[in-house]
């Protein structure tokens, strides 16, 4: 059976990118959609080509594997989250005050940085992200920091970047004869 750590919406969205026909799985409660969910992993035995979730993932018996096991709990309850995203804060603070150490409350630059380095850890919270791209940018950081991004996360980045290439006006220059015919 499908193990209880993972949530309803995990499972929800296993069956979306894998494309496993459950009807209106939404409409269902998490036990009924586990069990269906299991049952239809049981007795298919056929190999995809979709990395997009895990990519330790092969074959159906991969995923039954994995969906037995408990979920790695790499979420952060929401005051563990609030703190992170204090602590950004304070580091985009910093880096929008001229990067100027006597603007905040360290005592020298290798508390910042291990600050710095603790954020990054959380790269899936976008204000990290943006705190980790700031703080890159000083002069005194001589390795730059990068953030620990989800693979899923590191999906929707790449897909928000492709939506917003396709939505930028470009223009299009044709060099080619233009025929007008008035009647």
């Amino acid at each position: 059976m499908i193990d209880k750590s993972w949530s309803k919406k995990d499972l929800i969205e296993i069956t979306r990118i894998y494309q496993i026909d459950i009807e209106n799985p939404k409409e269902l409660s998490k036990k009924e959609l586990s069990e269906e969910l299991y049952f239809h992993l049981i007795n298919t035995e056929e190999v995809f080509d979709c990395n997009c979730l895990y990519p330790e993932v092969y074959q159906w018996s991969d995923l039954v594997d994995l969906l037995e096991k408990p979920k790695a709990n790499t979420d952060l309850d929401y005051r563990q989250k609030q703190e992170m995203i204090f602590d950004a804060k304070v580091i985009l603070n910093y880096c929008r005050n001229g990067y100027l150490l006597s603007n905040t409350s360290f005592k020298d630059f290798d508390d910042l940085y291990a600050l710095a380095m603790k954020v990054s850890q959380h790269g899936d919270i976008s204000t990290c992200r943006r705190a980790i791209d700031e703080f890159n940018k000083d002069n005194k950081v001589r390795n730059k920091i990068n953030p620990v991004i989800s693979q899923k996360m590191q999906n929707i980045l790449e897909q928000k970047k492709i939506n917003k290439n396709e939505l930028t006006p470009k223009l299009i220059i044709r060099r080619e004869p233009i025929r007008l015919t008035f009647d």
